[in-house]
């Protein structure tokens, strides 16, 4: 038999806990969410900067390591031309909530004159032969 509880506007199992209704539908968000952000959504943003020599530099993207998922570089930057300073994470969401998300700022310095490229792919680096969810491509110009 099938019951609606007045709490909920669920269809719940008779006799079955509300505690252990709220935890299956917990745990089925939990498997459910990393899979949305899979090939279906998969996108590819192309960003163009120019920077002075010397300059620092930086590009926020939104993430959500509770997922697994991650940014990273595609290949490795050019060192001739631009030195990686740091990568930092602020939590935007409740930061001991499950499923928060954040924003992570990549800064680099301008060392050299000439152009060059970062990319960078949003994926579970225990995934080999998946897509990445998301690619970003910053085309840098130092003058």
């Amino acid at each position: 038999m099938i019951m609606l509880y007045k709490e909920s506007p669920f269809l719940l199992p008779k006799g079955l806990p509300m505690r252990t209704c709220k935890s299956l539908v917990l745990l089925a968000a939990i498997i459910l969410l990393p899979l949305s952000a899979g090939d279906s959504s998969a996108s590819t943003h192309s960003e163009k900067m120019t920077v002075s020599l010397g300059e620092e530099f930086s590009f926020t993207v939104e993430t959500n390591p509770s997922t697994g998922f991650q940014w990273q570089l595609v290949k490795p930057i050019d060192e001739t031309i631009l030195r990686f300073v740091e990568k930092k994470y602020n939590a935007v969401g409740h930061p001991r909530l499950m499923g928060s998300w954040g924003k992570e700022t990549w800064t680099f310095e301008a060392v050299k004159v000439g152009t060059t490229e970062i990319a960078l792919e949003y994926c579970r680096s225990w995934e080999k032969g998946v897509s990445p969810a998301r690619t970003k491509i910053y085309k840098i110009r130092v003058k």
